[in-house]
Order: C-alpha cells, then structure tokens, then sequence
C-alpha cells in the first residue's frame, strides 16, 4: 500500500512538474495566433521559384512570393527575393 501511493504520488509529481508554465502557454498561443493572423493560402498561386536571402546567410529557395512571405511569418524573420528561380546551391524549394 505505500508502495503504490508513493509511485502515485511521484507520477503526479512529474506530470505537475513538467507541464509548461502559463506564461509559456500564454506564449503559446500568441504565437499560433500571430501565425494564423498572418499565414496565406499559397496553393493556387502559380509556382514561380524565387531566390531569398537576408543579410550575408545563405540564400533559400521558394516556390512562390507568397510561400517565401508564410516562412517569414512563421519565424519573424525577414528574407526578401533576391532573383527570379532557384538559388544556386539552395537545399532544394519550399513549396509551403
């Protein structure tokens, strides 16, 4: 009998203890919110590959304008288009 209340309490002790704080919940949803306020549906714009870089880091390839805008969204980063198609050397394109 005090073997299993102490493996019950230990187990709600490490199911209170690991969930997150509520100001990272409150993180959390600010994120998805902000994500969702300015994420687009990219699927019927046309694939017109697009070469983006920012300041000196490796330049990524896009499917699209529209697809390069939702990955700075998603990261609050800021790479702009650089030239028309694949970058030379890129990992391949994000089409999403």
């Amino acid at each position: 009998m005090k073997a299993t209340t102490l493996i019950i309490f230990a187990v709600l002790f490490v199911a209170v203890s690991c969930r997150p704080d509520k100001a990272d919940l409150k993180q959390l949803k600010a994120d998805a919110a902000r994500k969702k306020a300015c994420l687009h549906d990219c699927t019927n714009v046309k694939f017109e590959p697009i070469c983006a870089t920012k300041g000196g880091e490796k330049p990524k390839s896009f499917g699209s304008v529209c697809v390069m805008n939702n990955y700075n969204c998603e990261r609050k980063d800021t790479l702009r288009k650089i030239s028309d198609g694949e970058c030379a050397g890129s990992d391949g394109i994000r089409l999403s």
